[in-house]
């Protein structure tokens, strides 16, 4: 399968506090780091209510619960929570699917 890169940036979200198992680089700032890679372009992402740029991202996070939306249109939208602590990497791949949301 031929994936597109969109673009690839860090950027630092605020939240509250966690659990979690994996450590990271993130642990020097108490952040942990959330790598998110879409499928799909022109995707509409939104990271705790926040909406982002579109792309594969590497997103520094407060340790805590968080919320991601992705929406495109003709696709089912995708939804997760998650819980990141500091220091701990997340992948999220996300494979949008054909269809109505």
């Amino acid at each position: 399968m031929l994936r597109t890169l969109l673009a690839c940036a860090v950027l630092s979200l605020p939240h509250a506090s966690a659990a979690g198992d994996t450590p990271g680089p993130a642990s020097a700032s108490g952040y942990g780091l959330l790598w998110l890679d879409i499928d799909s372009e022109k995707a509409e992402i939104a990271m705790d209510g926040a909406y982002l740029d579109q792309g594969v991202w590497l997103i520094s996070l407060p340790p805590g619960p968080h919320e991601i939306r992705i929406r495109k249109p003709g696709f089912q939208g995708y939804e997760n929570r998650f819980e990141i602590a500091a220091g701990q990497s997340l992948h999220l791949d996300v494979h949008l699917t054909a269809g109505s949301d």
